[in-house]
């Protein structure tokens, strides 16, 4: 028995694709921003058992839905520990080790083994979140032992294997022998047509037959003007880009030139 812990698209896709995935399978969707209540469906079709976690927008909310003192009282922690909680897991399967609720949640669970699949490009690229001693402090306070600072995402304590597409080209901090190849099923083309559908794309790639998908979080300039590059590179050859913003991305960097999409 796998569970699956996913917060985004990506993670969603990616937990489709996985080689072990499976129809006993279970997964909670952690929605962080509220963003994602439609993916809960293709969840639920797709896993045995499954549960939507959405979250007030303010932080303090989100810190008080897993503190040592109040998560108890909140209705969608309870069914989670009535749900998963008796269960020992083959595997767990979590993308953002950084997340408190994900941090949370593998701490109330029995598990043979944790493993990390790839969240996007934190993994290769130099994404580091600074630690600081009041904060330690703070999660100290609000949440015990259950919640520790994760500088780079798939190092948290608790993570015995990690899963990516390229583990040649993973961070440093990412070398060692926890890390290996994400083995992707071999109905991907299925998988990307229901994601795409669930997206809303669909039957705009079918019209045009070709499609670009760029997914990128855009924090300098020199990104923008690789992007605006690229996306001119494949329309000079009739192929539809469409650009999806990360939602972390710099609201103050310039937007991509409208003229090339």
């Amino acid at each position: 028995m796998n569970l699956y812990i996913v917060s985004s698209p990506l993670h969603i896709f990616l937990t489709l694709l996985h080689k072990k995935n499976h129809s006993n399978s279970f997964c909670i969707l952690i929605d962080e921003e509220n963003k994602l209540k439609n993916y809960y469906t293709l969840i639920s079709q797709s896993f045995e058992k499954s549960l939507y976690i959405g979250f007030p927008k303010k932080r303090l909310s989100k810190y008080l839905k897993f503190s040592l003192f109040t998560k108890r009282i909140f209705p969608e922690y309870k069914l989670f520990l009535k749900i998963f909680a008796d269960i020992k897991y083959d595997n767990i399967y979590l993308f953002n080790d950084h997340f408190i609720g994900t941090q949370v949640f593998i701490n109330s669970l029995n598990s043979k083994k944790v493993v990390f699949i790839e969240d996007g490009s934190t993994v290769y690229n130099q994404w580091i979140f600074k630690k600081n001693y009041a904060r330690q402090i703070f999660y100290k306070i609000m949440f015990g032992d259950n919640v520790v600072q994760v500088g780079v995402m798939g190092t948290h304590p608790s993570i015995q294997a990690r899963l990516v597409l390229y583990p040649n080209n993973v961070r440093e901090e990412l070398q060692d022998n926890k890390t290996s190849q994400f083995i992707v099923r071999s109905d991907v083309k299925k998988i990307s047509e229901i994601m795409l559908e669930t997206l809303g794309y669909h039957q705009e790639i079918v019209k045009n037959k070709k499609a670009l998908f760029i997914l990128s979080r855009l924090n300098t300039y020199c990104e923008i003007e690789w992007i605006n590059a690229k996306i001119k590179e494949f329309s000079s050859d009739n192929i539809k880009c469409y650009l999806k913003y990360h939602p972390l991305s710099d609201e103050a960097v310039s937007p991509i030139n409208p003229d090339t999409k």
